[in-house]
């Protein structure tokens, strides 16, 4: 493991065989967005984001993920939250925008949705998501390349940071 390569996800502590691995926080850091990431763990990021994409792709049919599951769980303890922040009493939906390169599988969120809200006070929550398209930009020729790719096609540089597209974050909240 390149601890600068690490986003911190938790992935390969469910992918050991051997319980090998754990995460131990020895400081809090947030990045806060993609585009503040130092420029080798970015480009790490995105090249993780693209496999996530390419491999939902090809299961298309099922599998889901542990990521997503956390994802949901965060979620809903953001909206118990507002709702006792806003004094709400019920929510009805959420609208979520996930980022193409945010790492997050909107496909998965829907597959682990069901089993997420079961016998939890929000049962009959409806979830949408808009998923905005990821950008990443070269940082020699500043071309805008709206695929995922390590090099750029204008100028072939592998130095290109995420620009667009990497957020996740609770568009609407629809209570009463």
């Amino acid at each position: 493991m390149d601890q600068y390569l690490c986003i911190g996800c938790g992935q390969c502590t469910t992918k050991c065989k051997f319980d090998a691995i754990s995460l131990e926080r020895r400081y809090d850091v947030q990045f806060g967005a993609f585009e503040q990431m130092p420029i080798e763990v970015a480009k790490y990021a995105v090249k993780r984001t693209g496999k996530i994409i390419a491999a939902a792709a090809k299961l298309n049919k099922g599998g889901g993920s542990m990521h997503e599951v956390g994802i949901i769980s965060a979620m809903l303890k953001t909206l118990e939250r507002v709702m006792e922040e806003e004094g709400l009493t019920h929510v009805e939906k959420v609208v979520l925008e996930v980022g193409e390169l945010s790492g997050v599988v909107p496909h998965y969120m829907e597959e682990c949705f069901p089993a997420a809200i079961y016998k939890t006070p929000f049962e009959d929550l409806k979830m949408e998501m808009e998923v905005i398209p990821g950008v990443i930009q070269c940082l020699d020729c500043e071309f805008p390349v709206r695929e995922v790719a390590l090099r750029c096609p204008k100028c072939g540089s592998d130095k290109i940071k995420p620009a667009g597209g990497t957020g996740f974050l609770i568009k609407e909240i629809h209570g009463s």
